[in-house]
């Protein structure tokens, strides 16, 4: 089951149609005031399990380009519980609940970013 992962490109893909989505994307990465970083610093899974529970912790740096210093940093973890009655197959859950952590970091990243994030 410890098999189950999400990639950096599609977590990057995904946090950046995100940050698009609610007009916080620049149209390439070379534009734009802010230079964004995350780093991925813990996945924590399961081993066995009915219900099975993925903790997503990611790292968020803002970084202004044009002093090339850090504007807005966060740390944020998230869970994420994919049920037993959402899939019969142990890896299919673990998947949701690997997807889902990672959807709700983003989540939480854009909603404190829009509300305590650099002007």
């Amino acid at each position: 089951m410890l098999a189950s992962n999400i990639s950096s490109s599609d977590f990057e893909a995904a946090l950046e149609a995100s940050l698009r989505n609610v007009g916080l994307g620049a149209p390439n990465r070379q534009s734009g005031k802010f230079l964004l970083s995350s780093t991925l610093v813990n996945i924590a899974k399961p081993f066995v399990g009915v219900d099975l529970t993925v903790t997503t912790t990611i790292h968020y740096d803002l970084i202004r380009r044009s002093s090339n210093k850090t504007a807005w940093a966060k740390t944020i973890s998230s869970a994420y519980t994919a049920k037993f009655s959402e899939s019969f197959l142990a890896t299919e859950r673990l998947r949701l609940a690997n997807e889902g952590s990672a959807r709700t970091n983003i989540e939480t990243f854009i909603k404190e970013l829009l509300e305590s994030g650099p002007r």
